[in-house]
């Protein structure tokens, strides 16, 4: 059992005095379950203890590491998922669906020197955060993106309620469109598509291929459509995780991306309805739940 938990679960394990870590590697172990754990979800478990001293920011990522888990590496699975998908259409093949999961944090990131790579494999995690997370460089990626995220939302929402209804499949399906040729534009495999509009075609017709792709692309276009909701910065790592809904079994998300995926689960206009995972993930709110239920 894979069970993908929030940040909020992560930041609770350093606030108690190491008792809930071993009820829940006790828990982990009995079941035999592991905990998912990614750079995105690191990434939102570490600024928030920034202003608490370095020690409690350690002590909960050694804490981590003493817990069953293994890493989804989600910084190009669109990618991966996609070259698939090419050899797949292009032999008249099922969808073959790919393995997500590596066994460090290191093997997570993208771009790594391969000298780098070799000088932190071996090192922990409380490490490797530290020098990875903080450096400044990082810390200015993170806080772009984040800062423009309100922009985005706001004009995405604003061009969504100009658009009749009619007129928003439409649009939804060139989006997907683009996103795919997006992706694409970096693959060799692309350029070997004979007719990219026939292979996108292909593709929007089959949501349960390049699952974590297509999930994240649905999800993202509901919370874009939702304006009953205030866009957080929180949000930008909650679409980011949504990725590894098809690949596990137990997924913790807030209230309002419960409600999507719900929607997109049960819903009668939903594309996703018929996908194969959702026999195999809970969507929960809490890991208290998780274990709970198990």
């Amino acid at each position: 059992m894979l069970i993908y938990p929030d940040s909020s679960d992560l930041i609770r394990l350093e606030r108690d005095n190491g008792l809930l870590v071993e009820q829940l590697a006790k828990w982990l172990r009995t079941h035999r379950a592991r905990l998912v754990l990614s750079a995105s979800l690191i990434t939102e478990v570490a600024p928030p203890l920034h202003t608490m001293p370095a020690a409690r920011i350690m002590l909960l990522l050694n804490r981590l590491e003493t817990l069953p888990h293994i890493w989804f590496r989600g910084v190009d699975i669109e990618w991966r998922e996609l070259a698939v998908a090419i050899r797949c259409h292009m032999s008249s093949s099922s969808w073959e669906p790919i393995h997500p999961f590596v066994d460090s944090y290191v093997d997570t990131l993208a771009g790594l020197h391969p000298a780098v790579r070799a000088q932190y494999l071996a090192r922990p995690l409380a490490e490797i955060v530290w020098e990875t997370l903080y450096g400044l460089s990082q810390i200015q990626n993170a806080a772009s993106a984040t800062a423009t995220f309100p922009q985005w939302l706001t004009e995405n929402r604003a061009a969504i309620r100009a658009t009749e209804a009619a007129d928003y499949t439409r649009k939804v399906r060139l989006a997907f469109g683009r996103a795919v040729r997006n992706v694409g534009s970096t693959l060799p495999e692309f350029a070997t598509v004979s007719s990219a509009d026939e292979f996108i075609d292909y593709l929007w017709k089959r949501p349960d291929w390049c699952p974590a792709a297509r999930l994240s692309f649905e999800v993202s276009q509901r919370f874009q459509a939702d304006i009953t909701t205030t866009g957080r910065a929180s949000d930008v790592g909650d679409l980011v995780r949504m990725k590894a809904v098809p690949y596990v079994n137990v997924f913790v998300a807030d209230a309002s991306k419960r409600a999507y995926l719900a929607a997109l689960r049960s819903g009668t206009k939903s594309r996703l309805r018929k996908c194969a995972y959702w026999a195999t993930c809970d969507v929960v709110a809490n890991l208290d739940e998780a274990i709970a239920s198990g």
